[in-house]
This record gives C-alpha cells, sequence and structure tokens, in this order.
C-alpha cells in the first residue's frame, strides 16, 4: 500500500468518525400537568377549536393511559455531530373536556430541531412547522378529522416556542421536569385560540449506551410525513 492510499484511508476513518451517528442521551416520560387552564385540568396538550376549527370550544388532550395513569408519550434528547433535538412521539387521549366528547385516539409526533442546551434543561426558539396529529381511531364529536392527519407550528412567545426545563413550572415546589409551549395550527387555517403544550416529565432510565438514529433532518422529513399537504380519507 503506498503512501497516497494511507494517507487517503485515514482520511476516510476520519471523516467517518467526525459524523457519527445519531444518539438518544435522554429519554423521559411525559405525563399530564396538574395545572391547565381548562376542565379537566391535567392535560398534556391543549388545541382548541380541534378539530373542525370553529372556535366553540377547548380541547385537551391526555398523555397517559385512562386505566392505568402509564404514561403513552415519550421525549428524546437526540444529539447529531454537536446539533441536539428533542423528538416527542406517542399515543394521545381526548381528554373529554367538551362536554363529555372524547375527540378519539391519536399519534403525536413532534420534532424540535437544533435546541439550546441551558444548565437546567433546552429551550427551542424557532417558528416553524415541528408536528403532526393522526387520528388512529374513532371519535364521538361532529366534524371528526376521521382517519386525517394535520401539521402545526411552534409559535414564540417573543423568548421561547418550546421549553422543557427542570424549574418545576406551575407545579406546588421549585423543582421537577416540565414541558410547555406554544403552537400554531396555521396553515390549516384553524381559528386564532390557544394551542400549546403542558406537560411534566419523568427520567426513563437515565442515559442510555448510544442508539444508532437517522439524522435529525432525516427525521424530520419522515417523522412530519406531508408537511404542506393534508391528507383525507
Amino acid at each position: 500500500m503506498n503512501m497516497k492510499t494511507i494517507t487517503a484511508s485515514i482520511v476516510a476513518v476520519t471523516a467517518g468518525a467526525a459524523l457519527a451517528a445519531p444518539t438518544v442521551v435522554q429519554s423521559f416520560d411525559l405525563f399530564d400537568h396538574p395545572s391547565g387552564a381548562v376542565s379537566p385540568q391535567a392535560y398534556g396538550l391543549r388545541f382548541d377549536t380541534f378539530p373542525d376549527g370553529s372556535g366553540d370550544d377547548p380541547a385537551t388532550f391526555s398523555f397517559e393511559d385512562a386505566n392505568t395513569g402509564a404514561s403513552n408519550v415519550r421525549l428524546d434528547v437526540i444529539e447529531d455531530n454537536g446539533v441536539t433535538s428533542l423528538q416527542i412521539t406517542g399515543t394521545i387521549w381526548g381528554n373529554s373536556a367538551n362536554n363529555g366528547t372524547d375527540y378519539g385516539v391519536f399519534d403525536l409526533t413532534v420534532i424540535y430541531n437544533d435546541v439550546t442546551v441551558l444548565a437546567d434543561g433546552w429551550l427551542f426558539t424557532a417558528e416553524e412547522t415541528v408536528g403532526t396529529i393522526t387520528e388512529t381511531a374513532g371519535t364521538t364529536a361532529a366534524g371528526q378529522l376521521d382517519g386525517d392527519s394535520f401539521t402545526f407550528m411552534s409559535k414564540s412567545n417573543g423568548s421561547y416556542s418550546f421549553a422543557l426545563r427542570d424549574d418545576g413550572h406551575r407545579l406546588s415546589t421549585s423543582d421537577g421536569w416540565v414541558g410547555r409551549g406554544w403552537n400554531d395550527p396555521n396553515p390549516d387555517n384553524f381559528a386564532n385560540n390557544t394551542y400549546d403544550f403542558l406537560f411534566t416529565a419523568t427520567p426513563g432510565g437515565g442515559f442510555p449506551p448510544p442508539i444508532p438514529l437517522p439524522t435529525a433532518s432525516a427525521m424530520g422529513l419522515a417523522g412530519l410525513g406531508l408537511i404542506s399537504v393534508r391528507r383525507r380519507r
């Protein structure tokens, strides 16, 4: 093997090492926050005017199994060559805030790319398409999505769009992991009401060994699917 071949091999190995596979560095199980603003108060996601956009009722969604109280939603903190992203995935249920209407069962996928790492958590500041909600089971209210999927965007309050911090936000103690942030249903043309995350988070399993993952950009495209096209059955 000549010197040129050896040099090329070293460069290739070095490049491969530099482009290490994305890894999950922390995982959380997500639960309903006890201090929401509508009844029932405990919820993980609020999406007023859901699903018909009429603006007549609040709609809240639970992150917990109604029978066992177990978490059905997780948040993974992902490192990809110095860039940190947050990915939320799981099953959510309508919370019966609308006169007993449960709004069915849905898959939730959210990806916050390139977040800021804080001493007590993570912060996302951009306004961009971040998530999808897809119905997986029947609902009881009028104007259902009936198997449809729709996307939503993050929305900044001027300081941040989403935060996960160990600061006990709106809890009775000054510590405890809490996720919160605002959403914007546009361009799906829902009325201008309240759309936000508010949940507690429990570290699940500490820091696991590196897990090979697709790149953050690939996850965004695969997880969000049709970003600008609303799918109807």
